[in-house]
C-alpha cells in the first residue's frame, strides 16, 4: 500500500487459500498506473476484495476516472467470488518470482463449473502455458469462456486434465480469466 504490488497480492491469494477459507486484500484503482489495470485488479480477488478509487479520505477522485471499467471489473470478481465457494487447486507454485507466470483454479463439484486465473508476470518471457485442471469428469465435455473476449471453446474432461487448458498472453503484466462448466456428459 498504496502502490499495490500485484505480485504481492497473487502471492497473498494463493498462499491464504491453501489454509484460510475465507481472506482478502485490496486495490486502489486511481493511483497513477492503476487506471484501468485489469491485472493489477485481477491479481487481489479473493473471497473478498476492498476495490477503492481513492486511497485517502481527502484525495480527489481523477475527473476522467474509467467508472464503466471499475463496474465491469466489481461484476467480474462477484462471478469469481461464487468460485471460491468450491475447491482451490493451485496450478503453479506460490512464488515471488517476476519471470513465472502464476495460475490457480477453483473448482465448484456440485455444479461441476468453477474459473481459472492466470497471470503473466512482467519479466516472464513465455507467451503460453498449458494447466491440467483437477475435479473434472474425464468422458464429459466442458465449456470454457474467455472473460475478457467472451469467446467460448469446447474441451473434453479428460484434455482438461492430461494436456492442459491452453493460455495465450502475448504481453507480460498480463491476466487472463477463464471460466469453465460441464454441458454434456
Amino acid at each position: 500500500w498504496p502502490k499495490n504490488d500485484p505480485i504481492g497480492g497473487q502471492v497473498h491469494g494463493m498462499g491464504l487459500s491453501y489454509w484460510i477459507p475465507l481472506h482478502g486484500t485490496g486495490v486502489w484503482s486511481s493511483m497513477p498506473g492503476s487506471m484501468g489495470d485489469i491485472y493489477r485488479v485481477r491479481s487481489s480477488f479473493g473471497p473478498a476484495l476492498m476495490f477503492a478509487v481513492a486511497p485517502y479520505e481527502h484525495t480527489p477522485i481523477p475527473p476522467n476516472y474509467p467508472w464503466d471499467w471499475h463496474r465491469k471489473m466489481i461484476k467480474e470478481f462477484r462471478r469469481v467470488q461464487l468460485c471460491f465457494e468450491g475447491d482451490y487447486y493451485p496450478l503453479t507454485g506460490c512464488t515471488p518470482a517476476a519471470d513465472q507466470w502464476a495460475a490457480y483454479q477453483l473448482h465448484k463439484d456440485k455444479i461441476n463449473s468453477g474459473c481459472v486465473l492466470v497471470f503473466r508476470r512482467h519479466k516472464s518471457p513465455y507467451r503460453m502455458a498449458q494447466f491440467p485442471l483437477y475435479g473434472l469428469e474425464e468422458k464429459c465435455v466442458y465449456e470454457v469462456e474467455n472473460a475478457d473476449t467472451g469467446k467460448k471453446q469446447r474441451f473434453s474432461g479428460s484434455l482438461l486434465k492430461d494436456k492442459g487448458l491452453p493460455v495465450v498472453l502475448d504481453k507480460p503484466h498480463t491476466s487472463a480469466l477463464l471460466f469453465y462448466r460441464k454441458i454434456s456428459g
